[in-house]
This record gives C-alpha cells, sequence and structure tokens, in this order.
C-alpha cells in the first residue's frame, strides 16, 4: 500500500542545475535542447520510477524551461502547450493575467526567509502589450516582504519576445547584467532561482515546492542554478 507524504517531495531536497554558456543571447533566438533545465514536478508522480531525465518521464509534459549565460546576462526560454483557451494578459492587471514569474537571487543565500537587495522578481506575458495588444512584455516587481529593493533597471536591460500558436506558446526573455543587482559571474557563479506557470486554464507549475509553501517570497525554498563555462 502506497502512502502520500503530507510534504511534497521537493522540499525535501536543496537542487543545482547546470546553466550552459552561450553567445548572442541578446537576440532572443530559440535556445537548443542541451539547455533545458529538469523537470522536478516528476518527483511528485510516483509512477514514474526511471529518473527525471530520462525521455519516459519528459514525454508529454506540457511546460519546459531552457537557460543560457554569458558575462553580459542570462536568457530564459519557457515552452507552454496543452492550451485551448486564448491568453489574457494584461500588464496593468498582472495578478489577474496568465503569466510566467521568474525569482532570481544573484547571492543565491538560502539561510533567509525574506528577500534580500539581490533577489529579483519578473513577470512575463506572453501577450498584452504593442498597440494591437498581441507583444509580451516583462515587468519588474519587488519581491513580496523583501527587505531591500534592487538597483533601477535602465532602459533596455530586459527583452522579451513570444511567439503564440493556437495550442500552445514560447517565451524569449534576457536579463543583461545591468538588470540584476550584483550579477557579477567572476565571483558569483550561483544563482538561487524559483518559477511559476500561473495560467487560468492550466495547473500552476513550479520549479520547487509550490503552495502553501510561500516560495514566491522566500529564497531559502528556491534552487540553485551553477552557470557552467563550458
Amino acid at each position: 500500500m502506497r502512502h502520500q507524504s503530507l510534504i511534497p517531495n521537493r522540499f525535501l531536497f536543496h537542487i543545482e542545475m547546470e546553466c550552459g554558456y552561450r553567445e548572442g543571447l541578446d537576440e532572443l533566438q530559440e535556445l537548443p535542447e542541451c539547455f533545458t533545465l529538469p523537470d522536478f514536478e516528476v518527483l511528485e508522480d510516483p509512477q514514474v520510477s526511471d529518473g527525471i531525465f530520462s525521455r519516459k518521464a519528459r514525454g508529454g509534459k506540457e511546460f519546459y524551461v531552457r537557460s543560457a549565460w554569458n558575462e553580459r546576462g542570462i536568457a530564459f526560454q519557457f515552452f507552454v502547450s496543452g492550451k485551448s483557451k486564448e491568453l489574457w494578459c494584461n500588464p496593468d492587471r498582472p495578478d489577474e493575467s496568465d503569466r510566467i514569474e521568474l525569482w532570481l537571487d544573484t547571492r543565491n543565500v538560502h539561510d533567509v526567509h525574506r528577500a534580500t537587495r539581490y533577489c529579483h522578481r519578473f513577470v512575463c506575458f506572453p501577450t498584452g502589450s504593442g498597440r494591437d495588444g498581441d507583444e509580451a512584455a516583462v515587468l519588474f516587481q519587488p519581491v513580496s516582504r523583501t527587505k531591500q529593493i534592487p538597483n533601477e533597471i535602465p532602459d533596455g536591460a530586459m527583452k522579451i519576445r513570444s511567439h503564440v500558436q493556437r495550442n500552445c506558446y514560447s517565451v524569449f526573455l534576457y536579463l543583461s547584467a545591468s538588470a540584476l543587482t550584483g550579477f557579477d559571474t567572476r565571483e558569483f557563479r550561483h544563482l538561487g532561482i524559483a518559477w511559476a506557470l500561473i495560467d487560468r486554464e492550466l495547473p500552476m507549475k513550479t520549479l520547487t515546492a509550490g503552495a502553501p509553501f510561500p516560495f514566491m517570497e522566500d529564497p531559502s525554498l528556491w534552487y540553485s542554478l551553477f552557470l557552467k563555462e563550458d
């Protein structure tokens, strides 16, 4: 007889992922499959027994993330499928919108429960911007209950584009070093990281243990991303 744990399996681990090096990230081009980050949501599935990197475990999933870095910044590609309804996104009403949220800590601190000035929150909208409302947008917002606010982000330091189809979409995000307070790849090669897909049609998908754990505001719950130099 199998008993379901009251504590999510992802809460029991502190996980470090590798992020590969790549030039030309600010061009917002598609990242190759080798830059795909692991999906730890499968740790909650008792039917999965052959590892998070296997084709069987990843087959048919509706969400994946790819990431790459260089000395000038870091890029992310989010892919979402399984849609049957149109997206609803309004950067003026972020908490009501379909969106992807990304949290990054350039100091990768895991022994505090409130965000520091090195913790960042980016809210990505696949649509909702531009004259016709069909362009992607990204907002920087302070992490809830943060102790300090990161430095002001210069114009042009964040870039985003999307590709929306009938039942799926991709979001390409580039964050330059000037968008990330404390981003210094010579001294700090580990970032704290968390993300969440929030879609009115699809179940929420998170990197780390999701609700009711306060992952949106507590950096001690975030995983680590190692900036690997090939």
